[in-house]
């Protein structure tokens, strides 16, 4: 490398800017603070009306046709993209590093071909291992069974060991994966406290919601299916209504993943005549998210199985206890410390923690503030990528 240069590195993801989501956001994020030391390019199907190149925050975005998807029909959703120039750029391009997200897939395929073709370190940051909503969608259930007992897919099995390194968000998936990649390692979600700490207006975000002023609020922030559990939280608040009157439950999340599931809460919310009691917003910009986030008291996450997300991150950075499942991987809550777990399985048990933390309010708020200390000793943007460059240069070095 020539003194003075940035190595390059390339990204290739399956979602990206201008993409709103929880992984979406992260992995913007990750490219912003990676651009601080290395020279940023980003490969990414197209899904939307969007440039074919375009440059964000110096990061340099190039977007790819999606066989796919070969009439361009946008907004495309789909999970699966197949782009072919992303093997062409990398065999003619000049890249020192390659990092894939967020799993095994084609693109990322495509990606370490070209990269053992010319000799470049291939890393890969894997979220999911398996597609766990279809899974459950599949088999009816309500329950993910053991990673033990799901089948490793045969281009993983492949795959998986040719990578020079994986980062992992979970700990029941990095055991997993060990055994495949010896040089496998978790790695936290990270958040940016800058974007936290910005100053929102949140009581405009109450008029324009038309939010009841002087309840607390129940959050839940999510996108609306089956797996991130909402249903849950809404069976415990007939009961937690006959206990407490004054609470306001807000569910904050995109419906189209799963409109039926959707339909399915707000028939929930009519049958049991809850509409003065609840309110699902549908999709909102970042920035409401985050007032919704600042507005709450405390912020529920009724998963049915989560790997760490930093949505809970999030949470404590903006001084909020957490109530969440005991299905979210790893575990960071420190019960009556920074938060509450309960069993997803429980309705009763969801509900007993929404009352005691409604009937405790400056004890929930405590909990919110010391999960700010945890967020700031090792959730934030810096200590994630001083592992991932740790990790490059110790490949490239023995390279």
């Amino acid at each position: 490398m020539v003194e003075g240069k940035k190595r390059k590195l390339l990204l290739v993801v399956n979602r990206f800017y201008p993409q709103v989501g929880g992984a979406e956001i992260n992995v913007f994020l990750q490219s912003q603070e990676l651009g601080k030391y290395y020279d940023v390019e980003v490969f990414s199907p197209i899904r939307a009306d969007d440039p074919a190149i375009e440059k964000v925050d110096n990061i340099e975005i190039q977007r790819f046709y999606n066989v796919l998807n070969p009439w361009n029909i946008f907004p495309y959703l789909g999970p699966k993209t197949i782009c072919p120039n992303i093997f062409w750029k990398i065999i003619f391009g000049d890249y020192d590093v390659i990092h894939c997200f967020p799993a095994v897939n084609y693109n990322n395929i495509l990606a370490i071909m070209a990269g053992k073709i010319r000799k470049i370190p291939v890393f890969l940051t894997n979220f999911d291992l398996h597609d766990y909503a279809q899974l459950m969608k599949e088999q009816k259930t309500n329950k993910v069974p053991e990673l033990s007992d799901l089948p490793i897919g045969k281009l993983q099995k492949y795959f998986l060991p040719k990578y020079d390194a994986i980062f992992t968000i979970s700990k029941r998936e990095t055991d997993e994966i060990r055994k495949w990649n010896r040089r496998t390692c978790l790695s936290t979600v990270p958040i940016q406290m800058e974007e936290i700490d910005q100053e929102i207006d949140v009581e405009d975000f109450k008029r324009r919601f038309e939010i009841p002023e002087g309840k607390p609020i129940i959050l839940c922030l999510s996108r609306v299916s089956h797996i991130k559990g909402q249903d849950i939280l809404l069976e415990a608040i007939p009961g937690l209504k006959k206990r407490i009157k004054d609470f306001f439950v807000l569910i904050v999340g995109a419906r189209h993943f799963e409109p039926e599931f959707a339909t399915e809460l707000d028939h929930f919310v009519e049958d049991h005549e809850l509409q003065n009691q609840v309110m699902i917003t549908g999709a909102v910009s970042r920035h409401d998210a985050l007032a919704a986030l600042k507005a709450c008291n405390v912020h529920v996450l009724p998963m049915r199985f989560m790997n760490s997300g930093a949505v809970v991150a999030e949470s404590w950075a903006a001084c909020k206890p957490v109530l969440q499942s005991t299905q979210i991987d790893p575990n960071y809550v420190v019960e009556q410390e920074n938060g509450l777990t309960f069993n997803p399985s429980s309705v009763q048990d969801l509900e007993d923690k929404l009352f005691y933390l409604l009937k405790n309010p400056e004890k929930a708020a405590k909990m919110g503030m010391q999960g700010r200390q945890l967020v700031e000793s090792k959730f934030l943007y810096p200590h994630l990528i001083e592992q991932y460059m740790k990790t490059y240069e110790s490949v490239l070095y023995q390279n």
